[in-house]
């Protein structure tokens, strides 16, 4: 655009001049809000669509046409690219990146009257890890013969990652022993939860029986980046009611807001009371000789993690005379009558 004025020099006493003065505009009358030829959008989380705004006015005395394209967009559609960069992308023969773009700008298509603003939003997103280098093109098109002209180059970067916890331990083990001395109590142990990520996370955990978070706790956690959180779990050994020996586990899913991905925990429990299985619940001796002996063999095994002390004691005295007339320790008699059987022992 071309400007024309005149500059009038008045010299006391002296003799007027008139300086004719002429300018020719160069550039765009289009001005930003902020610098946008390189914008860095940091490290971000996958997954996660990262906004960024800013705006545009027009300075200038007539209506501009702004359009803005990605040159990622226009590298994957042949259509929209011109003679030159059609040879240029020919001659480098480089490989082609068939993963979508992850940087939009909107609105793509603005209309702004003088001294008008609008304004943009740039926005950053991807489903994987990876480094990301695009270019936003901004241009304006002259109405009459669609003629481009490029006004702005701004290179966009982004650094995506998946959101990452250092959980210590990942394998919580309760492990409980009987005592004649000490009554079941819950047990608890502490999960610590670091954020290693370079963003702020927010995620949940699902508690799943037998196992159980504090009363009032609702497993619900957001920590900064660097920064650690803990979840205390509870386990009641007497949750079967029993008594018996026994294993349980459980595995404990933890979820991320506005995020796919999922991490766990894994905990498990032994119960360990004193007691023993038999290979059977039933002994029958069947016909027997008068007068003789006849023997069966019953195998016990300690299942738990802890010594057993047994002792086998007949339901009827010595006192008590079975019908045929003798008492129960001259018919039936048991060896070892009592002793010791050690974890894991047959």
């Amino acid at each position: 655009m071309a400007f024309q004025a005149e500059m009038v020099i008045s010299v006391v006493d002296g003799k007027t001049y008139i300086v004719k003065l002429n300018a020719v505009g160069q550039g765009s009358p289009i001005a930003t809000s902020e610098p946008l030829e390189a914008l860095d959008f940091g490290k971000l989380p996958t997954n996660v669509v990262t906004r960024r705004k800013f705006t545009m006015i027009n300075r200038g005395k007539r209506t501009e046409m702004i359009v803005w394209e990605n040159e990622k967009n226009i590298e994957a559609d042949p259509q929209k690219k011109s003679k030159k960069e059609k040879e240029k992308t020919e001659e480098a023969e480089k490989p082609v990146d068939t993963r979508p773009a992850c940087i939009e700008i909107t609105p793509k298509i603005a209309m702004l009257t003088p001294d008008q603003t609008e304004t943009f939003t740039i926005s950053a997103t991807a489903t994987e890890q990876w480094s990301v280098s695009e270019t936003l093109r901004c241009m304006t098109v002259n109405p009459t013969n669609n003629k481009q002209k490029l006004i702005f180059v701004s290179n966009i970067s982004a650094q995506f990652n998946h959101p990452l916890l250092e959980i210590k331990p990942r394998n919580v083990l309760f492990q409980w022993f009987y005592s004649h001395d000490a009554a079941p109590k819950v047990m608890d142990q502490s999960v610590s939860l670091k954020n290693v990520s370079a963003f702020p996370l927010t995620f949940s955990i699902k508690p799943v029986a037998p196992f159980s978070l504090p009363q009032g706790d609702n497993g619900e956690r957001c920590i900064d980046a660097d920064q650690t959180t803990q979840y205390s779990i509870l386990f009641n050994p007497e949750f079967k009611g029993d008594k018996t020996t026994t294993s349980v586990s459980a595995k404990w899913i933890l979820s991320y807001k506005d995020h796919p991905q999922k991490d766990q925990l894994d905990i498990s429990a032994e119960v360990n009371y004193p007691n023993l299985g038999f290979n059977t619940q039933i002994v029958n001796f069947g016909s027997t000789i008068n007068e003789s002996d006849k023997s069966v063999e019953v195998f016990a095994k300690n299942p738990s993690k802890m010594p057993v002390e047994f002792q086998w004691i007949f339901e009827k005295s010595d006192d008590d005379v079975l019908p045929e007339g003798k008492t129960v320790r001259e018919i039936f008699d048991i060896k070892p009558i009592n002793g010791i059987i050690q974890p894991g022992i047959l």
